[in-house]
């Protein structure tokens, strides 16, 4: 979703099809087309296996503390803003919690860029995009990062099933009445 086309310098890319693994061990592989110049592209990803909750959804992109070395910081605060446009959008909201928990999620791998004590990022945190971070330093405080990731429904155990799942469920004021059955 933010990597920029090498045929045409645009994008975002659209994945095709299911990521494959040819082995336990290798890379993954993602095969990919940009949505403005229709080429097609693989990626290769070499993923460790991920904490999920218990209906599958993922509670975390990068267990480890070290900031991405393929996603940069003012990539990982577009993909959150993307997600937080697709939380607006959604049809129910389930699947607009779902956003805004991922958007919370790309807020997470961000804020790995920054060392404790710091409000500012380190320069070589924009690896990849092309961000004046010194035009507006307020926007890439740490501390702006924080409030904004305090606003989002944590991305831990609790977030929503797939809608098609979920239980009905008694108006919580209608305390005297039996809980529905499934």
């Amino acid at each position: 979703m933010v990597r920029l086309c090498s045929a045409c310098g645009k994008g975002p890319f659209e994945i095709q099809g299911e990521p494959v693994a040819p082995s336990q061990s290798g890379p993954v592989r993602v095969e990919a087309r940009c949505k403005a110049c229709n080429a097609c592209h693989d990626f290769d990803f070499i993923c460790d296996p991920l904490p999920h909750d218990e209906q599958g959804q993922c509670l975390t992109i990068n267990p480890k503390p070290q900031p991405s070395r393929i996603v940069d910081l003012g990539q990982w605060l577009s993909l959150s803003d993307l997600m937080m446009i697709e939380s607006r959008k959604a049809a129910s909201p389930a699947e607009a919690r779902l956003a805004a928990c991922q958007a919370a999620l790309c807020l997470q791998e961000a804020l790995k860029f920054y060392a404790p004590h710091e409000q500012l990022p380190p320069p070589g945190a924009f690896f990849h995009s092309d961000v004046p971070y010194h035009a507006a330093p307020e926007q890439f405080a740490q501390d702006h990062l924080r409030d904004l990731l305090a606003r989002l429904p944590s991305p831990g155990p609790s977030m929503p099933p797939p809608a098609s799942a979920s239980p009905p469920r008694r108006a919580w004021w209608q305390f005297w009445k039996p809980k529905p059955t499934v």
